[in-house]
């Protein structure tokens, strides 16, 4: 995390969004909250794009 947030090429962006299942308490020393808003977000999720078809 040290190594994404200090990124120079990322240090001017002015939002991380970050996804994840556990470790909150891990994101949150970096900074990381929860969504001011979440009903403002949206996905479109794909969650057999990767998978390799033989």
């Amino acid at each position: 995390m040290d190594m994404v947030i200090n990124h120079p090429n990322l240090k001017d962006l002015r939002r991380l969004i970050l996804l994840t299942s556990t470790a909150d308490w891990l994101y949150e020393k970096y900074g990381f909250t929860k969504l001011r808003k979440p009903d403002l977000y949206m996905e479109l999720y794909h969650p057999d794009i990767y998978k390799c078809i033989l």
